[in-house]
């Protein structure tokens, strides 16, 4: 399991908009670390453009939230990603940038490594419980 989708097309406008601040945080993380774990090959959603469907949410918010995307025919898609076979009848919705996949491993290496940089401290043992103090909770809340 190394690969994790990530894109902006999503039938829902607050994840949509989670997913372009993530991304956008991407380049940054990656060059902070000195860890890639980032690969914007692209996205592909495909199905049928009918009232209600999944694909039509997707279309709609990608609208609504004018996320980059081109919308091809089963034809044009066939054409542009031969040799996979989409049927005449599906909409294809391609986001060509700011869409692919994460290693997580690598994320979470990046993420630790940038931790480090900014001087957290790493434990590498496992939790055995978790739990709040008073002191814990207010010392969170300061610089936030």
């Amino acid at each position: 399991d190394e690969g994790r989708i990530t894109r902006m097309l999503d039938p829902d406008d607050v994840w949509s908009r989670l997913a372009e601040e993530s991304i956008g945080r991407y380049g940054s993380i990656e060059d902070f670390s000195g860890v890639s774990f980032f690969n914007e090959s692209g996205f592909v959603a495909v199905g049928r453009d009918e009232e209600g469907s999944w694909l039509r949410q997707v279309k709609d918010s990608s609208e609504r939230r004018n996320v980059s995307r081109k919308i091809l025919s089963g034809e044009e898609a066939r054409s542009r990603f031969y040799p996979i076979h989409f049927p005449d009848e599906a909409t294809v919705l391609y986001q060509k940038e700011r869409a692919g996949h994460i290693s997580p491993r690598k994320f979470v290496r990046a993420s630790l490594k940038a931790s480090e940089k900014r001087g957290a401290d790493l434990i590498d043992e496992d939790a055995e419980a978790v739990s709040a103090s008073a002191s814990w909770d207010e010392e969170a809340g300061k610089g936030w």
